[in-house]
């Protein structure tokens, strides 16, 4: 019983989505995105996931694009690089407006 509630308090403190087997550690560039496992759940990277069976995970972040991929069970880690919603540029100060 005493392993049975460590390891319950290892899975609440790692975000850990159970759907059976195959643990998959997700990550993301910028880390702290919301990882959206087909309906399973989801949890705040990096995290952990059992992967069982094909799944579409989708990783978000406010300010970044949103990418979503298909992970095949088996796969030990997926590792994602979002890209700026609104990305800034040099831009030339004579092409600015007068204010």
């Amino acid at each position: 019983m005493k392993h049975l509630l460590i390891a319950a308090s290892l899975v609440a403190a790692t975000g850990c989505i159970t759907t059976n087997s195959g643990v998959t550690r997700l990550t993301s560039t910028p880390p702290g995105a919301t990882a959206t496992i087909g309906a399973y759940g989801e949890c705040e990277t990096p995290c952990t996931a059992q992967i069982v069976s094909p799944v579409k995970i989708t990783f978000a972040k406010i300010g970044y694009k949103p990418q979503s991929l298909s992970v095949a069970p088996g796969r030990k880690s997926v590792a994602v690089e979002l890209e700026l919603a609104a990305p800034t540029e040099n831009v030339e100060e004579t092409a600015l407006p007068e204010l």
